[in-house]
């Protein structure tokens, strides 16, 4: 009773942040969007890495190390990386475009560089697609999180057995609706801050408190289990798993899932979030906090890796994904297992409630109004990023059940097809030559891979997600080559005038 209680009080926090954010704002669609474009460095770094951050980095991450070894470490890095290469190459100039022109989405900012309504409209709705699995997997996760700190499995109401998993998934959605409903993108921002402190905080005092209370020895202790336990995790390729029996770290798993960590730079909700800046000085210290705090972070779940078999050797595959839960469960005190799970609802919440806000926005942005080419008032949009939010949670319901028991493949399904926005991002600010024709028909043809080599493996092997891309970026490339380049004035628009304000904001 006592967790549930404490889980009431959190929420009601989360709802106080989603009052004031409505209070404060400005109540204008520029403000609920993106802010008013107003904010600094400490609220952007928490607003965005905390976007970065879910429940997968708290259960699956940890998860499949437990069981694969500690060699997936280089994942967590390559996600670093392709941050702080969208940070320092990508997002100024974006950012510069936005601001100018005051769009308020990254793919109205596509679809006018390439002068191409139809190509805004297949982005918008490729990426809308692809976040609902992605908004419905995380909120179950909290649900089981919250099911391994309770032990409770199922609960009666109205005479009807509930699965308790259930329960903690709708605790997520009501603060995440409520927060993004009232709120906006600023309640957004300051909830990640709060949010973001307590996943710190829980997520490396459970890791020291549980190498204190159970490894006298400390990580070389941890080590010396695992050896003893599963010599394989601690080599390379790691340990004999499903479809690897030698073994899943080869050259090429490597190489193709490091890619695959390094586009997640394109998820399209991180991208809006990048347009809330205040000054283009923000980017460059965005990308040191990214590589020295946000590579700090991604190190835990690797020492978790190492602690978790130390601590807990014998647990199954299937409960793998809750290990740290419930080591924490099992060997802390009950009020820092209460708060650990306040971390997951945290890495949870901060970064489902930005997805939501942005697959809104480009619901209601770029679809809807984007189709009907017509003024729109701010109350207009507004109103109706709300309801297409409101669609769009009942949506990732629907899309949880087709995924029931896959949560990974689910997140890998969903983050493959929003990694089709990586060629046209990168050519469209970086390269003058990139075309309208090529853009299309480079989503045409890197979705079609990708679809295909999800549903029919056999014909495309294990690594898929990443050649999708690099299909798409080849035909982008190509095509562009052989077609009619932009016009003169959007040429000036996106490279000229973008490198004048630049220049200028230094």
């Amino acid at each position: 009773m006592g967790t549930l209680i404490a889980s009431a009080l959190f929420g009601l926090v989360v709802v106080v942040i989603g009052i004031w954010g409505y209070r404060l704002s400005a109540k204008t669609a520029e403000d609920y969007f993106v802010v008013s474009r107003a904010l600094g460095i400490f609220v952007m770094f928490f607003f965005i890495f905390f976007g970065v951050v879910s429940s997968w980095t708290f259960l699956l991450y940890p998860g499949t190390m437990y069981v694969e070894g500690p060699g997936f470490t280089y994942f967590g890095w390559s996600i670093i990386l392709g941050y702080v290469a969208l940070l320092i190459f990508i997002a100024p100039r974006m950012w510069a475009a936005t601001r100018q022109n005051r769009f308020l989405s990254p793919i109205e900012a596509i679809g006018d560089r390439f002068e191409s309504p139809a190509l805004r409209l297949m982005l918008s709705v490729t990426l809308i697609l692809f976040l609902i699995p992605y908004i419905g997997v995380q909120p179950f996760g909290v649900g089981g999180a919250l099911e391994a700190l309770t032990g409770i499995q199922t609960i009666e109401i109205g005479g009807a057995e509930v699965p308790f998993k259930l329960v903690g998934a709708l605790y997520i959605i009501a603060m995440m609706l409520f927060t993004v409903l009232m709120g906006g993108m600023r309640a957004v921002a300051w909830v990640n801050v709060i949010l973001g402190l307590i996943y710190i905080v829980s997520d490396c005092g459970s890791l020291i408190w549980a190498v204190v209370h159970n490894l006298p020895g400390g990580l070389v202790e941890a080590a010396q289990k695992v050896r003893e336990f599963n010599p394989d995790l601690l080599g390379v390729p790691g340990p004999p798993v499903a479809g690897f029996p030698d073994g899943k770290y080869v050259p090429m798993f490597v190489l193709g899932t490091g890619l695959c960590g390094a586009f997640c730079f394109s998820f399209p909700h991180i991208n809006i979030g990048l347009m809330a800046c205040r000054s283009k000085a923000v980017f460059k210290w965005l990308a040191i906090l990214f590589l020295v705090c946000g590579g700090t972070i991604y190190v835990i779940p690797a020492l978790w890796s190492l602690v978790a078999p130390g601590v807990l050797p014998d647990l199954s595959p299937k409960m793998a994904n809750f290990v740290v839960m419930i080591i924490v469960n099992k060997t802390l005190p009950h009020w820092f297992a209460v708060f650990f799970f306040f971390g997951v609802v945290s890495a949870t919440l901060s970064t489902v409630a930005l997805q939501l806000m942005g697959a809104g926005i480009l619901l209601s942005r770029d679809v809807i109004f984007g189709t009907l080419k017509r003024e729109v008032t701010d109350r207009q949009l507004v109103l109706w990023t709300r309801i297409g939010m409101i669609l769009i949670v009942f949506a990732s319901f629907v899309a949880t059940m087709m995924f029931k028991g896959q949560a990974a493949s689910a997140v890998v399904f969903a983050a493959s097809g929003m990694f089709q926005l990586v060629p046209p991002l990168v050519f469209g600010f970086l390269w003058k030559r990139a075309t309208k024709a090529g853009a299309i028909a480079g989503l045409v043809g890197g979705l079609s891979y990708q679809i295909a080599g999800f549903f029919i493996p056999a014909l495309f092997g294990f690594m898929w997600t990443a050649p999708a891309v690099l299909v798409n970026a080849a035909i982008l490339v190509v095509v562009s080559l052989f077609t009619e380049p932009n016009s003169e004035e959007t040429i000036t628009k996106f490279f000229d005038e973008v490198e004048e304000y630049l220049e200028v904001c230094d």
